[in-house]
């Protein structure tokens, strides 16, 4: 059974290895292949949107091949877009947050279109801005993870503001670093696909470190690719 499996394999192989790659969409070798949306071999292909081939493409929002596209927002093919925020087709576009076509744009905070913006964190129009973990706008901003505005920043993974970070994957601040896939802080790396930090990687479809990568679509590291 196994002698009838393996000539079986090996039939199949030299079928293959004698005749071209197949591309993708081809229905055969020996026929081109089929681009995207084509019907079949012989016919040229469909573009997105086409009704047939020997009809032109329907760009994006036409109503039918004859028809000019509708613009984004077009409630029509002969009106023109409504652009972000407008009302109508006639109408202007309201800017972000304006409260009319008329009525200058509310900047971000503003408590009207009359008021100026209250920038990021600001408590009102006249106070100045809190900057990222300020606790008032009279005191000096936080920086990230400080306990306090008087204390320093603790940096990415540190214990406490006196200590120094512990980088990433160590195990602690006195320790060095783990690099991906480390078992631990003393060994070297296991690189991707190894099997141990003493084996050498595992290349993309090889079967084992001691075996050459099987190349994209072959059936075996001592045949050729198909």
């Amino acid at each position: 059974m196994k002698h009838h499996q393996q000539s079986l394999l090996y039939s199949t192989i030299g079928h293959y290895q004698t005749q071209p790659f197949v591309p993708h969409h081809e229905t055969s070798p020996t026929q081109p292949a089929i681009s995207h949306h084509e019907t079949s071999p012989t016919q040229p292909a469909i573009p997105h949107h086409e009704t047939s081939p020997t009809q032109p493409a329907i760009s994006h929002h036409e109503t039918s091949p004859t028809q000019p596209a509708i613009a984004h927002r077009e409630t029509s093919p002969t009106q023109p877009a409504i652009s972000h925020h407008e009302t109508s087709p006639t109408q202007p576009a309201i800017p972000h947050h304006e409260t009319s076509p008329t009525q200058p744009a509310i900047s971000h905070h503003g408590i009207s279109p009359t008021q100026p913006a209250i920038s990021h964190h600001e408590t009102s129009p006249t106070q100045p801005a809190i900057a990222h973990h300020e606790t008032s706008p009279t005191q000096p901003a936080i920086a990230h993870h400080e306990t306090s505005p008087t204390q320093p920043a603790i940096s990415h993974h540190e214990t406490s503001p006196t200590q120094p970070a512990i980088s990433h994957h160590e195990t602690s601040p006195t320790q060095p670093a783990i690099s991906h896939h480390k078992t631990s802080p003393t060994p070297q790396a296991i690189s991707h696909h190894e099997t141990s930090p003493t084996q050498q990687a595992i290349s993309h479809h090889e079967t084992s470190p001691t075996q050459p990568a099987i190349p994209h679509h072959e059936t075996s590291p001592t045949q050729p690719a198909i």
